[in-house]
């Protein structure tokens, strides 16, 4: 018996549509990943002209990140706030510089933290927490000045 008698071609048809459409949601799920372009600028008077630390971390959490004293923050390795942070890396950045940094967000992020290590901090504003949305926007702007960080979308 041939295969064509075994499968009409209407049939063939079908199967065939109906894996390309299988195969285009197997794929399309993949690309359903959240993606952040966060854009790091460093002033000319950053840090009376000296480069930073800036550390950039997705969190679960705010409250860790937002409680730890600037000291506590920047000794060692772990952070006081560990269990809360999902994904962070460490940039240096220069006076007059810019980092582009694209990052994807984890489904089990809640904000986006940034802090960066100044010579003499700003009381508050040398850390900012940027609260993520259902839908995020594509690009947040870090502004590093003297001694505190600012966030612009």
């Amino acid at each position: 018996m041939k295969d064509s008698k075994l499968w009409p071609t209407k049939y063939k048809m079908s199967f065939l549509t109906l894996a390309m459409i299988a195969g285009l949601l197997i794929f399309s799920g993949c690309s359903s990943v959240k993606q952040m372009n966060i854009n790091i600028q460093g002033m000319p008077e950053m840090n009376n002209g000296n480069a930073v630390v800036v550390y950039i971390c997705q969190l679960s959490n705010e409250k860790g990140f937002m409680q730890a004293t600037y000291e506590s923050f920047w000794q060692g390795d772990d952070k006081p706030f560990q269990d809360e942070v999902i994904k962070g890396t460490t940039k240096r950045l220069f006076p007059n510089a810019s980092i582009p940094e694209m990052i994807n967000i984890d489904s089990e992020t809640k904000f986006i933290g940034i802090a960066a290590d100044f010579f003499d901090p700003d009381e508050e504003a040398w850390r900012r927490i940027y609260p993520l949305t259902s839908k995020p926007p594509k690009q947040i702007v870090i502004i590093v000045g003297i001694n505190k960080i600012d966030i612009q979308y």
